[in-house]
């Protein structure tokens, strides 16, 4: 869920933070979870750690994150996107996609293609999967994550 998803409920005389329920759908949201995929996907853990025991809207900690999810929290994601080795590319990419105001974010999925990401990896990628499908011995001994690499 993107940071927008959260609601705060007055609940007596404390606020009780959930996730909200009836969020119309948008290509904001789907941009966000894009970006929350590609950044679990390269860096290899999740996002937001989350209590398996929890249902999301009894995991304070999880919602505590997701409410106050901003550009310091963006800033750490790019750092640990870099530390993965994913390049700047990849962490400008979902740097964008996982930006704390839902308008500043990619518009569509034919946005976010044309990012230059993209052009970057595509004939690294082409090349492995040449090589995966001709079954070399190189390729089957290069990790997965080497394809991502800029």
């Amino acid at each position: 869920a993107p940071p927008e998803a959260i609601q705060v409920v007055a609940v007596g005389r404390t606020n009780k933070v959930s996730i909200h329920a009836q969020l119309p759908a948008s290509a904001s949201i789907d941009i966000w979870g894009f970006g929350k995929l590609m950044y679990e996907v390269l860096v290899g853990k999740q996002i937001f750690p989350v209590d398996s025991h929890k249902t999301i809207d009894e995991d304070e900690n999880f919602l505590r994150n997701l409410k106050n999810w901003d550009e310091d929290s963006l800033g750490i994601v790019v750092a640990e996107i870099d530390e993965a080795g994913a390049g700047t590319l990849a962490a400008d990419l979902i740097s964008h996609c996982l930006c704390p105001f839902p308008e500043h974010r990619p518009k569509s999925m034919k946005e976010i293609l044309s990012h230059p990401y993209w052009n970057e990896n595509d004939s690294q990628m082409t090349k492995n999967i040449k090589r995966r499908s001709r079954g070399g011995p190189a390729a089957a001994s290069a990790p997965i994550k080497r394809r991502f690499q800029a």
